[in-house]
């Protein structure tokens, strides 16, 4: 995963979208990028908060 762009044709996000992917960061597995075919404020705001947070 790390180093990664992950393209995908939409992202299926709830509340625990936000933790995973602050999860990823801090374990250092950070992908370089998502890309999604369809906008998801769920994941949009997730990597608002985690570039925040580190």
């Amino acid at each position: 995963m790390k180093y990664k762009i992950f393209i995908l044709p939409k992202g299926k996000g709830s509340s625990t979208g936000s933790e995973v992917l602050l999860e990823i960061i801090h374990s250092d597995c950070v992908p370089n990028g998502i890309i999604l075919n369809e906008k998801n404020e769920i994941i949009i705001l997730s990597g608002i908060v985690t570039s925040e947070a580190f």
